[in-house]
């Protein structure tokens, strides 16, 4: 589970919007003053043979706001960092308090996404972000197969519930809808989910061929 929970492209894919987002501060504020800049490059020069000789305080201005390029990580460093990561995620994950969801009498399932491991706020006044792993506040579930899920908790007790109804299947798969990145897996082409209070199909709601 920690595993799909860090090496997701997903969670790639926001970290590198994060170092992009880091660097362009980084070189807005490097660009905020010419002299600031002319300094800046006249060092950069000097101990790279006059590399940067040609590049212009408006051109990099220019270049920098038009946020056309990407921070590209070497996949060495990328792996090195996500398997520290993994660690970190399963020892934080082991602090919570795990309760296991299981469909015994419903003939309807739990689905799953590209994004198995779903992580939220259980406070929605802090919905303007994600939180992290180890944020006190968050809830973490995992679906392990079609008729089982685990809720992760640093707040609510540990439970097993056998007798998951399909209230709770509904809305357990709707937040998969919320959190998937390009994909949505079910055993069928049909599942229910909750639309308001109300649980309905998903043909209803949408073509499922088209996710």
């Amino acid at each position: 589970m920690s595993l799909l929970g860090v090496r997701n492209p997903s969670i790639r894919d926001s970290f590198n919007e994060i170092q992009n987002d880091i660097a362009f501060k980084a070189l807005s504020l490097t660009l905020k003053d010419k002299d600031d800049w002319e300094k800046f490059i006249k060092d950069a020069n000097k101990e790279n043979d006059d590399k940067y000789a040609n590049v212009t305080y408006e051109d990099m201005k220019e270049f920098i706001n038009s946020r056309e390029w990407n921070i590209v990580e070497p996949s060495e460093k990328k792996y090195l960092r996500e398997f520290q990561a993994v660690d970190l995620v399963y020892q934080l994950s082991m602090k919570r308090h795990w309760s296991l969801f299981i469909i015994e009498k419903s003939n309807n399932f739990f689905i799953t996404s590209d994004r198995p491991v779903k992580l939220f706020w259980n406070n929605k006044s802090e919905d303007n972000y994600g939180p992290a792993f180890g944020d006190k506040n968050s809830e973490l579930i995992f679906p392990i197969n079609k008729n089982n899920i685990l809720w992760g908790s640093f707040i609510m007790p540990s439970i097993i519930k056998k007798d998951t109804d399909d209230d709770d299947i509904a809305t357990l798969n709707s937040m998969q809808l919320l959190y998937y990145k390009r994909h949505l897996y079910s055993p069928t082409e049909d599942f229910i989910l909750k639309k308001g209070d109300i649980i309905v199909s998903s043909k209803k709601l949408f073509d499922v061929n088209a996710i």
